[in-house]
């Protein structure tokens, strides 16, 4: 089985001479499933300059074998034509040549012609045809190129001489692993940026290094990388079967953002798939809320959704329309927040342990759920902001108070301690008076009695 072909039409864009005068235009490429790329040019050159620009992209002068090769230059070719409006025949360089050594074979399909890079697993047989029999030689080298009537319908190979200037050139590029094209959902403006120096505003499969970036909703701009692994490429940030840009509603067409009317053919049968968040209804026609499992809280059973988290992208959020309640009186408020990122989402309500929850689907094919709810006192399961401010509040207070506590105490230590010092100092001082006064007594005690007997020793004599 032949693998996928994917074609794009290139914005003109040009490059540095490779060597001439002129400035090679890139018109369109096309690259296949296997891994291989090629790109058209509009640019009169001889072969030797044709075969420099190829390489300054990275790539070669294009082998055309049969088979897959073959369809994808014919693609090429057939997307239109280039300048001049398809008025004359073109025709561009291929890799395909007769060297001096190597004699015209009649009998051949390339009549003595080879590519210079050949393939064991194709076979020449089912070659395009000669528009003029090459020239029977043993001793000149010659090179061959693609004609293309009006530029755009192969009629075959021509052999020409080698430093003649043809009106373009084919170029291949040969890459291990590919990415796929990209779900834009509700991007737009995409740009691809391939690593051959091409620009294009569609790529079905991308070689490792190709840029591509949109524009989402909101003038938000998006990009990814392809990058490659060890077995496969893939688009940095994407996994697989998100888009570039979220959608606002719930059916993708190809990779991209539509309504239901345009998702029934004239049949009626539904061509859609859902997005993400979404699963198809019972009825087969329409996209509902998908509910993967169900969260107990108290005794009630809350619907999730289950989104997939993808690394990188924009964020964008989007609220329900309101809600019917069966019994009057009591609206509490469901909102439910979709994001397009890392974090999944959780519909934050307030119920009591009697709520029940059910679905409604209404005409639309949009889901409305519908909760009943008694008069006991709700319970809400947001977080509340305020209440953490409260209590750091309170905890400064509190430390504030226990350091006013602690210094107080100090004080009132430091000034007791000085108290008692001071008393202590009074009574040493006391001491040496009272001693004093005692030896004062005790000599006046000494005086009277010496006194006294001065006075009985007169009256005795």
């Amino acid at each position: 089985m032949r693998p996928a072909l994917a074609l794009c039409l290139l914005c003109p864009a040009f490059w540095p001479r490779p060597g001439n005068g002129e400035h090679p235009t890139a018109d369109r490429a096309a690259c296949s499933a296997s891994g291989a790329c090629y790109s058209l040019h509009h640019a009169t050159f001889k072969r030797r300059a044709a075969a420099e620009a190829c390489s300054l992209r990275g790539g070669t002068l294009s082998t055309v074998h049969s088979g897959s090769e073959l369809q994808a230059v014919l693609l090429l070719l057939r997307a239109g034509p280039g300048p001049g409006g398809g008025s004359k025949d073109l025709l561009f360089w291929v890799a395909l040549e007769r060297s001096i050594s190597q004699c015209t074979q009649e009998k051949e399909p390339l009549r003595g012609f080879s590519w210079l890079h050949p393939d064991s697993e194709d076979s020449d047989d089912s070659t395009l045809p000669w528009v003029e029999e090459p020239q029977r030689s043993c001793t000149v080298r010659k090179c061959a190129a693609l004609q293309a009537t009006r530029g755009v319908e192969p009629a075959g190979w021509k052999e020409m001489r080698c430093h003649l200037r043809a009106d373009g050139y084919l170029c291949k590029y040969q890459f291990e692993v590919l990415c796929p094209a990209p779900r834009p959902g509700a991007a737009s403006n995409l740009s691809f940026q391939a690593p051959f120096r091409l620009s294009s505003s569609a790529l079905d499969f991308s070689p490792p290094g190709t840029e591509v970036s949109a524009m989402c909703p909101g003038d938000l701009s998006v990009s990814s990388t392809c990058i490659q692994e060890e077995t496969s490429a893939h688009w940095d940030g994407l996994f697989p079967g998100t888009v570039l840009c979220p959608c606002s509603g719930r059916y993708l067409l190809a990779g991209k953002c539509v309504e239901l009317p345009d998702c029934l053919d004239h049949l009626g049968d539904f061509t859609c798939e859902c997005a993400v968040g979404f699963e198809l209804g019972k009825d087969g026609r329409s996209c509902e809320t998908k509910v993967e499992e169900q969260l107990t809280l108290e005794g009630t059973k809350l619907p999730t959704r289950n989104v997939s988290a993808t690394p990188a992208g924009p964020v964008t959020n989007r609220t329900r329309p309101g809600q019917v309640y069966d019994k009057p009186g009591v609206m509490p408020q469901v909102t439910e927040i979709l994001q397009w990122g890392t974090q999944s989402t959780l519909p934050t309500v307030q119920k009591t342990p009697q709520t029940k929850p059910k679905v409604t689907v209404t005409p639309s094919g949009s889901v409305i759920p519908v909760l009943n709810y008694t008069s006991s006192p709700p319970v809400s399961l947001t977080f509340d902001t305020s209440s953490t401010v409260v209590f750091i509040l309170v905890s400064i207070a509190v430390i504030v108070l226990v350091i006013l506590t602690i210094t107080v105490l100090g004080l009132f230590k430091l000034c007791f301690h000085k108290s008692r010092s001071s008393r202590t100092g009074k009574g040493a001082l006391d001491s040496p008076g009272v001693e004093c006064e005692a030896e004062a007594t005790s000599l006046h005690h000494n005086s009277t009695q010496c006194t006294d007997i001065g006075v009985k020793s007169g009256t005795v004599a």
